[in-house]
């Protein structure tokens, strides 16, 4: 019997790429979205696609109604900004906390064997000890940050319910990415245009940079491997890189140079962001080299 799996957010940048991976391998996808703001493109349309928004209560309990028994939940949802979170403390926390609270209680009710939470390495904050293991301290230094982490809190509770896997992906990039989203898709917004880029500080600031295609793949096998009751994974390379780094090697790869324009150091910024692999690494994980995936990402661009 097919599988069925619910992908919160499967209108998103990770969700999309994950959706499209899920039907490939012939699951029936349920995919829970704002979907009238969002512009969602799958493969032969396949997925059975569901309009609702993650705090809305109401509306979540008649899907549950309406859906019937689901065998694992990917929850992707959430507002992801920064500066939101700080803008709008409580905003933030009821989308990314009450509205989590509210697809556990739909997992839970459809009967789930499995749920998979997307959190952020916003968890760390900002660490002391490098590569950063997925037992370090969780120390947030902002709103978005602290919302993953009580949302992490509250996935812990529903373990005697389903197996309960966490992943914390450091900075994904990949194609359908939104220009802002991230520095990479800033940079190559800004490179394609032929505008200056910008950086904060010298630009020394290191990120682990890790191919949406490599998250995915990894989400997905968490539904093959052996059932745990919980677990929490880093999701990155394991390589640090400098935003000067970056900048010069997108440059690169795009045949044009723009200028750069240093602006002050943003305050409270994370200075390093590297994570340490070995677990995921341990279960066959081998991550795709950055200026691979960056090729491949300028390359699906394109076309």
């Amino acid at each position: 019997m097919t599988e069925r799996v619910m992908v919160t957010g499967g209108g998103g940048f990770i969700g999309s790429h994950l959706v499209k991976a899920l039907l490939k391998q012939g699951y029936e996808v349920f995919v829970l979205d704002r979907l009238n703001e969002t512009k969602i493109s799958l493969d032969g349309k396949k997925a059975n696609l569901i309009s609702a928004d993650i705090t809305d209560k109401k509306r979540i309990d008649s899907v549950i109604k309406d859906t019937g028994t689901i065998d694992f939940v990917f929850h992707l949802a959430a507002q992801v900004s920064v500066a939101f979170g700080e803008a709008n403390p409580e905003e933030n926390r009821k989308i990314n906390v009450d509205g989590t609270r509210n697809i556990l209680d739909l997992a839970k009710a459809c009967n789930a064997k499995g749920f998979v939470f997307f959190s952020s390495a916003a968890v760390y904050g900002d660490a002391k000890s490098f590569p950063i293991k997925e037992t370090d301290p969780t120390e947030p230094i902002n709103q978005y940050g602290l919302s993953k982490l009580k949302a992490e809190a509250l996935c812990l509770k529903y373990t005697n319910s389903f197996d309960v896997v966490i992943i914390r992906p450091f900075n994904v990039y990949g194609p359908k990415q939104k220009p802002g989203d991230d520095v990479v898709s800033v940079f190559i917004d800004k490179i394609s245009k032929g505008e200056p880029l910008t950086f904060f500080g010298d630009g020394s600031q290191t990120r682990d940079f890790i191919f949406v295609d490599d998250v995915v793949s990894f989400s997905v096998s968490v539904l093959k491997n052996t059932p745990v009751r919980q677990a929490v994974f880093n999701v990155g390379t394991g390589k640090e890189t400098t935003i000067k780094e970056l900048a010069e090697l997108l440059m690169k790869l795009k045949g044009a140079r723009v200028p750069v324009v240093h602006l002050k150091e943003r305050p409270r910024e994370i200075k390093r962001s590297v994570a340490d692999i070995s677990k995921i690494k341990a279960l066959g994980f081998e991550p795709t080299p950055l200026e691979e995936g960056l090729k491949k990402t300028l390359g699906r661009m394109v076309r």
